[in-house]
């Protein structure tokens, strides 16, 4: 199964559902709590897991500032208040591919999901 690294802006209710499915999840609101998304980014890449997160900033850090890549980032651009839905998502797509997000930066929308390469 896919190891995880859910961002602090991610729902617990989004990283049990991940954690029922199988997967290895850390989320860092319970192991990290107030980390800088520079040391996010580091943990991501030194445990070999992949970034999940509402927070765009990790484009400019990648892409922007060069710092070395994680496994993949989701990147969830979604507008609701429904907890779960990040998780669906995310399990909606490992269904088709097992490793879809791995060397991706990937966005995923209500709509679907489109990639960068690492």
């Amino acid at each position: 199964m896919t190891a995880f690294l859910a961002n602090e802006n991610i729902s617990r209710t989004t990283v049990d559902i991940l954690r029922e499915s199988g997967h290895n999840i850390v989320w860092v609101a319970d192991s990290f709590p107030s980390i800088k998304d520079e040391t996010v980014l580091s943990l991501a890449r030194l445990e070999n897991r992949i970034i999940i997160t509402f927070d765009s900033d990790y484009g400019e850090l990648i892409y922007g500032k060069k710092m070395s890549p994680p496994l993949g980032v989701i990147y969830l651009r979604l507008n609701t208040s429904d907890p779960a839905e990040p998780a669906q998502l995310i399990l909606k797509y490992l269904s088709v591919l097992a490793n879809i997000f791995d060397g991706r930066f990937s966005v995923l929308t209500k709509n679907g999901v489109r990639y960068k390469l690492l």
